[in-house]
């Protein structure tokens, strides 16, 4: 009998609002009502990168 595991991969993004340039901070914003696309997108990202 043979154990079968599925893999998870987790992927961390974070900025410190603190020290992150505005510059940054502005490029990264997005409107609450634009997460889901934006998560999205970054689901598609991982999926080129993996």
């Amino acid at each position: 009998m043979g154990v079968q595991a599925e893999v998870m991969h987790i992927l961390v993004v974070g900025l410190d609002y603190k020290t992150a340039p505005v510059e940054i901070r502005e490029q990264l914003s997005f409107e609450p009502s634009e997460l889901g696309t934006a998560m999205s997108k970054l689901k598609e990202e991982k999926k080129k990168k993996f």
